[in-house]
């Protein structure tokens, strides 16, 4: 089966470089995103929302950055609406960045 991608975009706070791609790796009951190469400008409360979301994302949900750990290059997402993972039934997976246009 190949792996499943979405494209999300910060509602506010960070920015990120067009086209970095970002590892998902689920870990419990949240999801921890991984950028190789690159320590995402990324802070804890930052609003997250996927374009074009797989079956297993709510439409219109929004997430929030967690906790960001810089040496792992890694944050985790939380689901809004429950608390709970971003991607309940995705083990592991690719998202791509894209830029924030809104103001």
């Amino acid at each position: 089966m190949s792996p499943q991608y979405w494209s999300y975009e910060l509602l506010r706070g960070s920015r990120l470089n067009q086209g970095t791609k970002f590892k998902v790796v689920k870990d419990g009951d949240r999801v921890n995103v991984y950028a190789p190469g690159w320590t995402p400008e990324i802070y804890g409360g930052d609003k997250v929302k996927f374009i074009n979301p797989g079956p297993e994302i709510p439409e219109g949900a929004t997430y929030t950055v967690d906790s960001v750990d810089v040496r792992t290059r890694t944050f985790t997402l939380v689901n809004d609406q429950d608390g709970e993972s971003v991607l309940e039934s995705i083990t592991e997976g690719e998202l791509e960045a894209i830029p924030d246009d809104e103001d």
